[in-house]
């Protein structure tokens, strides 16, 4: 993979986020899968087939530090990205970065421009950043490469605000998504901007607690049981404090066997 200088671009009026088909003035520095994403930044393994993702996909830095020989060792790059997440862990991509390269284990970088071979992106703001739509974004889960919608809950948006009923009564037409204890599961929605907070609660047995969240992922409990969870989202202004442009709540329910 080449390391090399890529000069800034004058900041395009949209802030599309284009599929790979795009083309840029020079050829993409990095080409890879997607391993993790946080806020601000996504762990990319470069140059590697999709049968060596599925291999790796569930190791720790750690892992890839201690167990893998120089001569085995996996080329990694953590690229710092203001929209990292939009990403999901398994997203194919390509990426122009801006500047030089970190050459530590994972190499460090900061990305220029990052796009997702699996889809376009597109924002969805006005100039005011006011957001798109009647209503909020769907969203989904994901696990094991498949999808599963979730019921929109309570919102804000720029038509008004909309009160629904309490989370299990909100879900008794669905039947609950079967999950094997501690599995990953992924949230997504496919909508620019991502909602820049978000919090995760779950019911079981009228019992409410919250649960951690890993970027956009968490785990599956161990417990066997029916577990309901609301998702809350908040795209929240990223200059004014206790801003919110629109908020919303997605609900599904979870049964572990």
């Amino acid at each position: 993979m080449k390391r090399v200088l890529i000069f800034a671009i004058p900041l395009l009026l949209s802030l599309s986020l284009f599929g790979c088909g795009t083309d840029m003035d020079s050829n993409p520095d990095v080409e890879g899968y997607v391993l993790k994403t946080d806020k601000d930044r996504v762990l990319v393994a470069e140059d590697i087939s999709s049968e060596k993702f599925e291999e790796i996909k569930d190791k720790t830095v750690s892992e890839f530090r201690e167990h893998t020989s120089q001569q085995d060792k996996l080329e990694l790059m953590f690229i710092d990205y203001d929209d990292a997440g939009k990403f999901e862990k398994g997203n194919k991509i390509k990426a122009w970065l801006d500047g030089g390269v970190n050459d530590s284990y994972p190499a460090q970088a900061k990305g220029e421009k990052i796009s997702d071979c699996n889809g376009t992106f597109s924002n969805n703001t006005d100039e005011n950043g006011g957001l798109s739509g009647d209503s909020p974004p769907s969203a989904y889960i994901k696990m094991n490469n498949k999808k599963y919608d979730t019921k929109l809950g309570s919102y804000c948006w720029k038509t008004g605000c909309v009160d629904k009923v309490g989370l299990v009564e909100l879900l008794k037409d669905r039947e609950p998504i079967q999950v094997q204890a501690g599995e990953s599961i992924t949230f997504g929605m496919e909508y620019t901007p991502k909602p820049n907070e978000v919090h995760l609660s779950q019911i079981i047995n009228d019992k409410k607690t919250n649960v951690e969240l890993k970027g956009n992922q968490f785990t599956a409990p161990k417990e066997k049981g029916i577990y309901y969870y609301n998702y809350s989202v908040w795209w929240m202004d990223k200059e004014k404090d206790n801003v919110s442009h629109g908020d919303a709540s997605y609900a599904f329910v979870l049964e572990v066997k």
